[in-house]
């Protein structure tokens, strides 16, 4: 295993841990031997595999979240390139067509793909948005399904208004953007059957493809302030190693930039307006194929970079804390994308992701596993002996974790077993059932 520490623009730092490539993986975790005998393909999981995201809410949104974009990109890759080609434009009409209407290449190629590329991304863009709104959602849920499902159960929610978080203003941009994308694509389609007006087309057709353009550059802005830095050009030029050896970095840089073309291409469309038509058919070409088609396949490569760090995280564990946090804190990171182990004074948590690995290094069941855990907790109370873990030091009852300390240098602080990371190692408190609800739970058995 190995540590990596990165410093926030909040203030906070993240200790993550990885584990070692050795391990073997098991077939309830990847689902079949061949990650095991070609392990890259650990990173495709999401495409192989695609069913194992839908085990919950979470991840099946935080899943089609990045396999629309990717799924939808081929579709405008093909309108984009086929716009610009003269044989299919010539077959382009404004008049209506008499036995034609919507059967011709231009039709076909462009209008159709540019509306299945969108109606694809609608809920892709949604499924973003979702996943910036419910930020910590399934280590809330696991902490109140640890704690005895007392107090007040954690709800998806599916509409939510969180203007505090950048990422669900990333999310929620990106679903304007692309219902401005929507509209024209429609509005080509009738327009190709029924005629259409100059002002009509001006409102519903360049100027929604302009708005569009916008919404999408902003959306990427908001993706790397939330994930990267609010000075933004830590996430447009990498600072550090483990920057270029990120997915998450690649992937948010990708979209950056794709929206970067989609502003300079929608910009390009008051030049296409009826009254301001002044564009040479070089300059189209390059509006359209550079513009949408090139930005279009930024964001898809961006999107398989995404979808590759979910895999990883679905295949390869890893275990994450952080410290200086006054607060619980489930902030996703490059190691760790789900949900993290809350580190505060005297308040642990066991999430569920971390129960996953013991399940699948000791072959049982999640609830198996939750069991071995209460039976070890209430050893633990009574011997005074931490079951988990190789160290002998116990600090006194109520003292708390002091923060910012390497697990080199703070004897309650372990993390360095061959299957598991131990986040700290402490006496619970003495409240009722604190032994499960507010020790900490130490996942992994030393080999």
């Amino acid at each position: 295993m190995g540590w990596h520490d990165k410093k926030h623009w909040r203030g906070e730092v993240e200790r993550s841990a990885r584990v070692s490539k050795d391990i073997p993986l098991k077939d309830d975790v990847i689902g079949v031997k061949l990650y095991q005998w070609i392990p890259w393909l650990c990173y495709l999981d999401w495409h192989i595999r695609p069913w194992v995201y839908f085990d919950s809410v979470p991840h099946m949104v935080a899943w089609y979240g990045s396999f629309g974009f990717y799924f939808g990109c081929p579709w405008f890759i093909v309108g984009s390139f086929a716009a610009i080609a003269p044989a299919i434009l010539n077959t382009d009409t404004d008049v209506p067509h008499s036995g034609h209407c919507g059967g011709n290449a231009w039709d076909i190629l462009v209008l159709d793909f540019f509306l299945i590329g969108a109606v694809i991304w609608t809920p892709a863009c949604y499924c973003q948005m979702l996943d910036g709104a419910n930020h910590g959602y399934e280590g809330r849920w696991e902490e109140w399904l640890m704690g005895g499902s007392q107090g007040k159960k954690p709800k998806y929610r599916w509409l939510a208004f969180e203007p505090r978080s950048l990422e669900w203003w990333g999310g929620t941009i990106y679903f304007l953007g692309i219902l401005t994308f929507v509209i024209p694509a429609v509005a080509g389609i009738v327009f190709d059957c029924n005629g259409r007006s100059a002002i009509v087309k001006t409102w519903l057709y360049d100027y929604m493809y302009m708005a569009g353009g916008v919404a999408f550059f902003l959306g990427g802005v908001f993706y790397i302030m939330a994930w990267e830095s609010l000075w933004l050009l830590p996430g447009i030029i990498p600072m550090s190693l483990p920057d270029i050896k990120s997915f998450r970095w690649w992937g948010l840089f990708l979209y950056f930039w794709g929206g970067v073309c989609f502003i300079v291409s929608g910009a390009f469309f008051y030049w296409l307006t009826p009254e301001h038509y002044t564009l040479s058919m070089l300059e189209y070409q390059i509006e359209l194929g550079i513009g949408y088609g090139g930005g279009t396949v930024l964001y898809m490569v961006g999107a398989a970079l995404l979808l590759c760090r979910l895999s990883r995280a679905r295949c390869r564990r890893s275990y994450h804390m952080i410290h200086n946090r006054l607060e619980p804190t489930n902030a996703p990171t490059e190691e760790f994308p789900h949900a993290p182990i809350p580190i505060v004074p005297l308040r642990y948590s066991l999430d569920k992701a971390l129960v996953e690995p013991l399940s699948s290094w000791r072959n049982v069941s999640v609830e198996q596993a939750r069991q071995i855990i209460k039976e070890r907790v209430a050893e633990f109370e009574k011997t005074g002996k931490d079951p988990f873990v190789r160290h002998s030091f116990h600090p006194t009852v109520n003292q708390q974790l002091p923060y910012g300390l390497p697990s080199s240098h703070a004897k309650g602080v372990s993390g360095l077993m061959r299957t598991s990371y131990v986040p700290a190692n402490y006496l619970p408190t003495r409240q009722p059932n604190a032994p499960y609800q507010q020790a900490i739970f130490l996942l992994g058995f030393a080999a």
